[in-house]
């Protein structure tokens, strides 16, 4: 007798092994249909997605805006640095602090014109940049590590779902896990490199039992049983 589908041993009251549900979030997350049994799952990443979309963007603080828009302008306006007349070289004793000031200074403006650009273009404000804006970085592709802050741990769950690029030893990883609490065994629903407030680390997207809620656990490259290592912890959905 062949053994049933993951959904046919869901629709008939069983609960859906580990393995069952990694594969059926592997799915969505490729675009494919619920087998018989899924619609709930599928529903609950259906929702988990619009809800995350829906999620408006952080807006900069005016008046950081109007600094930085200062900034730049002074800088434009100011026009082009007379040329200087070339001077025999400063002996590695005598050098002048001058043009360290003045280098400090130009990196200093240039530092604020690509800040005002990440903060007007990308935060989703209306106000004007003065100059063209940079091309936009590539988002990482597989296996390229997030880099996040600890307030933007909530919005990596999209990218995260169904992903698998995070810690390769399914040993290591279960080991890290029980170290946190969970079963022998759990499987996460996605795993992505990440650097989490500039600390490396591996981001697991757990269940909880609850459809639509997850629990996001960051954990260093330490993570072991018995010294847990974590970076982040945060449970998000309904």
């Amino acid at each position: 007798m062949t053994d049933p589908t993951p959904g046919a041993r869901a629709r008939g009251g069983d609960v859906p092994e580990a393995g069952d549900i990694e594969d059926a979030v592997g799915r969505h997350g490729a675009g494919g249909s619920p087998r018989p049994g899924e619609e709930h799952l599928f529903a609950a990443l259906d929702r988990t997605r619009a809800d995350l979309a829906a999620t408006p963007r952080p807006t900069a603080p005016a008046g950081l805006t109007g600094a930085l828009l200062a900034a730049v302008a002074a800088e434009r306006d100011a026009g082009p640095a007379p040329a200087v007349e070339p001077r025999p070289a400063d002996t590695p004793g005598r050098r002048r602090p001058g043009r360290r000031w003045l280098a400090a200074g130009t990196v200093g403006v240039a530092a604020a014109a690509a800040v005002l650009a990440v903060v007007v273009l990308g935060g989703g404000g209306t106000a004007p940049s003065p100059a063209p804006a940079p091309t936009a970085a590539p988002a990482p592709g597989p296996g390229s590590p997030v880099v996040l802050a600890s307030a933007d741990l909530p919005q990596a769950l999209r990218s995260a779902v169904g992903a698998r690029d995070g810690t390769a030893d399914p040993a290591a990883r279960a080991g890290c896990l029980v170290a946190h609490g969970l079963p022998a065994g759990t499987v996460p629903l996605g795993s992505r490199a990440v650097v989490l407030d500039g600390r490396p680390g591996t981001l697991y997207v757990l269940g909880t039992g609850r459809a639509a809620r997850f629990r996001l656990l960051v954990v260093g490259p330490d993570c072991a049983p018995g010294s847990p290592d974590t970076l982040g912890d945060v449970t998000v959905g309904g």
